[in-house]
């Protein structure tokens, strides 16, 4: 299986913000897809 992921979801896993723990245990053995913009997206936060 394979979710799309944004911006969001990865800044708060690599600023490991309070919430990580679980976006990284319901993310566990998923695949990621992104939009072609996700570093735009990152810049911008």
């Amino acid at each position: 299986m394979e979710i799309v992921v944004d911006a969001n979801i990865i800044m708060a896993v690599v600023l490991n913000e309070s919430d990580n723990r679980q976006v990284i245990e319901a993310t566990k053995g998923v695949g990621f897809v992104s939009p072609d913009i996700l570093p735009y997206e990152i810049g911008n936060l």
